[in-house]
């Protein structure tokens, strides 16, 4: 069951795993590596018990090694605990320790836990609440006590009630084949698993908590005869964005109308989610509507007060920059809205209103449907928003023809991936556009270096030639987005530009003129969902023609839930 849980959860990212088991004593097997190359190592099969918990780490305190892995044990090896987040006062916390007679095995701040944890799991959480900083979500089991410590502070955490049987994870996946009924712990709250589930306050108080019932199939993990999570997820975008047209008109309106109320409003996200944001600026400013768009780690940086709305998009809800964005917004009496695909994630439970995008599971690390889901919410809202104060425009009422611009893109698939094959053959990329299309052309960059490990940088073909075109040579090839609007002449001049430079570029766009033809041309803005799908296909085509890991790239996580 550990097994399969963890498998489950590989499309986070790892670079260790291991699992600890409690039957009479506690056994422990951890190592460096993928699931199945530990497994076939170590053999997790003929580890037996009751009682267990497991880990999949993405280091980001100590380096990655056996050791460092989870699980981390207890100086008298009767405490195991696995650990998300960080504990931000480890140097310190480990000295105090050291200097009270522990000894510390790993480089890892989460052994910390593990140590604190020694004197019974009273004892040893009140501890760790008066003692650990930063964020965690962890479990701890012991040979002196009965079942499992879960507790959370600033990391996701949820408990799978089963019949007779009761599970704890960072995400519903890890066991979703074996119960749909859940429990969510808040921050501040922990659990005893085992002779029943038991939550409790940080004080030891007694909570009820409601249960709660996913409506995930498990047969939705699957790939369902694709290559890959990443391929699968992309053909689901005209329905994904079928889903996002149905979203009663009420939630959207609701949104809309925080909007119009509002002076000031900052839309804000962490990598993709950003960029929906760049590109709902100018949806947004067309309502007349002067909208920020900041990534959510530079949030604090802004004034901001109880004139403003905050709307974060993140596909996961636990994004940590976010998070803190929603945080230090409300501090400042800012209102809030989240755009989230979990509605029972930290960011909707967050927010002041939360829209849930309702693209079901995303297993590859890349987004891909819940980018394109997150621009047709917000282009709803900016429709909305125009309804409002009388500035409808003619394109929002063809956002139903996305669905079908972008079916017409998933038909050339295999041209995109034969063109792609041809062209890219060097190191260094750029992608331009201009207009609605600069934040199409940071997306696609963003989505190519993810996934083929090449250099890509996106920006407007404006800025392109105020000094990156320098670098133009024969190590260097461009993709450049080519709409049909009012933008068409200036990025037509960018090429001409490159070209003159001796710079190869792969024009995308509408009509025979451009090598990765789309189909019919379509209104320019909506091109950003168009240009969307042809930028995820030819990073996914590249990345799998140079055998990488298309679904798990190195180094990268799903939901980065650490700063």
């Amino acid at each position: 069951m550990l097994f399969e849980g963890l498998k489950n959860l590989e499309y986070r990212g790892y670079d260790s795993c291991g699992m600890a088991v409690l039957n009479g004593g506690i056994s422990i097997k951890k190592d460096v590596g993928k699931i199945e190359e530990v497994h076939n190592k170590l053999n997790f099969y003929d580890m037996n018990g009751r009682t267990a918990i497991a880990h999949t780490r993405w280091a980001t305190h100590g380096s990655v090694t056996s050791i460092n892995s989870h699980p981390h044990i207890s100086c008298n090896a009767d405490v195991a605990v696995v650990h998300n987040g960080i504990i931000s006062n480890y140097e310190q916390l480990k000295r105090e320790l050291e200097s009270e007679g522990h000894r510390f095995k790993s480089d890892c701040d989460s052994e910390c836990l593990a140590h604190l944890l020694e004197d019974g799991f009273r004892k040893g959480y009140k501890n760790i609440k008066e003692r650990a900083e930063g964020s965690y979500a962890f479990l701890a089991i012991s040979e002196n006590e009965q079942g499992i410590l879960a507790a959370r502070n600033g990391s996701p955490l949820m408990i799978g009630i089963g019949e007779g049987e009761y599970f704890a994870a960072s995400d519903v996946l890890a066991f979703l084949n074996h119960t749909k009924n859940v429990v969510y712990l808040e921050d501040g709250e922990h659990a005893m698993l085992g002779n029943g589930c038991h939550v409790f306050d940080s004080d030891w108080n007694k909570v009820h908590k409601t249960i709660e019932t996913i409506d995930w199939s498990p047969e939705k993990i699957g790939k369902g005869g694709y290559k890959h999570f990443m391929n699968k997820e992309i053909c689901e975008e005209p329905q994904i964005l079928k889903y996002a047209l149905a979203i009663p008109d009420a939630n959207i309106k609701k949104a809309s109308e925080m909007i119009n109320e509002h002076g000031s409003v900052y839309l804000t996200g962490m990598g993709t989610s950003v960029h929906a944001a760049i590109t709902a600026r100018y949806w947004f400013s067309q309502n007349k509507k002067r909208i920020f768009s900041i990534d959510s780690s530079e949030l604090k940086n802004e004034w901001i007060d109880d004139g403003c709305l905050v709307i974060a998009l993140t596909q996961s809800g636990e994004t940590k920059d976010t998070l803190d964005a929603l945080d230090y917004a409300k501090s400042h009496g800012a209102k809030t809205v989240s755009i989230v695909n979990s509605m029972i994630s930290s960011a909707a439970r967050k927010a002041d209103y939360t829209i849930l995008q309702s693209c079901g599971p995303e297993i590859a690390v890349c987004a891909t449907k819940s980018f394109t889901s997150q621009m047709m919410i917000l282009a709803r809202m900016s429709k909305e928003l125009g309804k409002l104060n009388g500035s409808a425009l003619d394109w929002q009422k063809r956002l139903d023809h996305v669905p079908d611009y972008i079916e017409e893109v998933l038909k050339k698939s295999e041209k995109i991936r034969t063109i792609v094959k041809d062209y890219c053959d060097v190191d260094k990329y750029f992608f331009i556009g201009n207009g609605i299309n600069y934040p199409s052309a940071k997306e696609a960059a963003l989505k190519f270096k993810e996934i083929t490990y090449k250099y890509a940088e996106g920006m407007s073909g404006g800025f392109f030639k105020h000094g990156t075109i320098s670098l133009i040579d024969s190590d260097f090839k461009t993709f450049a987005f080519v709409s049909e609007g009012k933008n068409k002449d200036d990025i037509l001049c960018n090429i001409k530009e490159v070209e003159a430079r001796g710079g190869k570029v792969m024009k995308v766009g509408f009509g025979k003129d451009c090598e990765i033809n789309l189909g019919p041309a379509v209104e320019e803005e909506l091109t950003p969902f168009v240009f969307a799908a042809a930028g995820q296909l030819i990073a996914y085509h590249y990345a799998d023609i140079l055998g990488n890991d298309v679904d798990q790239p190195r180094y990268l996580a799903k939901s980065v839930t650490v700063k």
